[in-house]
C-alpha cells in the first residue's frame, strides 16, 4: 500500500511523508520485499515485506519518531486484518481517504481515486467502517493522523493459512 498520511504531496516509492521508508514496488506499504533503511531520527528499519513492510524508499518531511512508527504500522496492520475481498482481478488499484480523530475514530472516509471495479471499492471502505476507531494517535501526531491516504491493490491482502 502507498501512503500519505498528514499534510503534503505523495511519497515516493511507498513512502510515508514524515520518514517512514516505503517499499520497493508498489501494494500496501511496498509489496516487495526490501531490507529496511530505518526512520530519520534513529529508529532502525528491518526487512518486511507487504502492507506496512520497510523497503528501501524514503518519506520526505520532517523526521518522525518511534511513537508514529509504532502507531501507523499498528494502522496499517488493523486495517489489512479487516479487509475481505473474494474477487479475481488482480490489477486493481483504489485510493482511500480518511481522518483520524483525537479519540482515534475512524471519519470522514472517501474514494479518492475509484478502481473501475465498485464491489473492490466497497470492500476496502467495509474495511475502514468496521475498524471504526484505531485508538488515539499519539498526542504529537494527531494532526498528521487527521488526513491519512491509502492505495489498495488485491496483492495487499493477507493471505489466509
Amino acid at each position: 500500500m502507498r501512503a500519505r498520511v498528514g499534510g503534503g504531496g505523495a511519497a515516493a516509492a511507498g513512502g510515508v511523508p514524515g520518514g517512514v521508508p516505503g517499499g520497493a514496488g508498489r501494494g500496501m506499504g511496498g509489496s516487495g520485499t526490501g531490507a529496511g533503511g530505518g526512520v530519520p531520527g534513529g529508529v532502525p528499519g528491518g526487512a518486511g515485506r507487504g502492507m506496512g513492510g520497510f523497503g528501501t524508499g524514503a518519506g520526505g518531511g520532517a523526521p518522525q519518531g518511534a511513537d508514529f512508527l509504532l502507531y501507523y504500522n499498528e494502522m496499517i496492520l488493523r486495517i489489512r486484518d479487516s479487509w475481505v475481498w473474494v474477487g479475481g482481478q488482480r490489477d486493481l488499484e483504489v485510493e482511500v481517504g480518511f481522518g483520524i480523530s483525537p479519540n482515534g475514530d475512524i471519519e470522514e472516509i472517501r474514494v479518492v481515486r475509484a478502481s473501475g471495479d465498485r464491489s473492490y471499492d466497497e470492500s476496502v471502505l467495509r474495511a475502514l467502517r468496521a475498524l471504526r476507531n484505531l485508538g488515539p494517535p499519539p498526542e504529537r501526531h494527531r494532526q498528521t493522523f487527521s488526513d491519512v491516504r491509502l492505495t489498495f491493490q488485491p496483492a495487499d491482502l493477507r493471505s489466509t493459512p
